[in-house]
């Protein structure tokens, strides 16, 4: 469940988070930032800093009554405050997220043709499903934090622009290859977790490249899984070249 999800400005803090007894807080950041509380039970309540936290998944203490504020320190910076279990260490109560980077690969070979896409057809292999593997705890909360592009090819093909990575929680429906989209996500409504934009492949030392940082989307993983399903979808009608590889690279936190 979501406490708190603000951009906060740099040099400033957040309104203060009440912080309920056994509640676990994450903090999914682009840049550290500083954590204070104040126990209210006590007479005089003081503000002190408890943590500095960083997005990948350093915790902070808690204890009864607990006041929090979070304040940004070096820029602008977009706070998500999470509430989840914890667990107890030397009398204190300490809440972590889980702390563990995923990166899941996927290589593409496409067909050997030169079938021109149309915008919004699925491209990537003759079964176009992607199967991105361990992006994540088994059952659990991630945070997909990025996303790169690589095509081996040394020239952008004319017409091509940005694609749209669509996930899924399980094993979506056979696709292949430069068919159109049409009501395809309709038909696997109930495992569709949304999209990425990945943006468009410019040229650079001999292929294509295009990275997406910051995405900061988060979801539950399916029942039993570790990992997600996608389909590729371009954006703009292009040629693309016979047998061209590529491959998709998802970033992403466990909490």
């Amino acid at each position: 469940m979501e406490l708190y999800s603000a951009l906060i400005a740099a040099n400033q803090k957040s309104p203060e988070i009440a912080v309920g007894v056994g509640q676990k807080l994450a903090i999914n950041n682009s840049t550290p930032v500083r954590v204070m509380a104040k126990n209210t039970a006590t007479g005089t309540p003081s503000w002190s800093e408890v943590k500095v936290i960083y997005w990948e998944g350093n915790g902070i203490f808690e204890s009864p009554s607990t006041v929090i504020q979070i304040w940004c320190q070096a820029e602008d910076s977009r706070v998500t405050v999470l509430t989840g279990s914890s667990t107890t260490a030397g009398g204190e109560t300490v809440s972590t997220i889980q702390g563990t980077g995923y990166v899941s690969v996927v290589s593409i070979t496409r067909p050997g043709d030169v079938t021109a896409y149309a915008a919004g057809d699925i491209t990537g292999p003759t079964d176009a499903r992607l199967v991105f593997a361990n992006v994540g705890p088994v059952d659990g909360h991630v945070i997909l934090t990025g996303v790169d592009l690589r095509i081996d090819l040394a020239a952008v093909p004319s017409g091509m622009t940005s694609f749209r990575l669509h996930l899924f929680s399980a094993l979506p429906t056979a696709v292949a290859d430069n068919a159109v989209i049409g009501t395809y996500l309709a038909d696997n409504a109930a495992i569709y977790r949304g999209y990425i934009d990945v943006g468009t492949p410019v040229a650079m030392g001999g292929l294509l490249y295009v990275q997406t940082d910051q995405i900061n989307k988060q979801f539950k993983l399916g029942s039993g899984q570790s990992g997600l399903w996608g389909i590729l979808t371009t954006a703009g009608g292009y040629t693309p070249a016979s047998g061209a590889t590529a491959t998709l690279k998802l970033r992403s936190a466990g909490l």
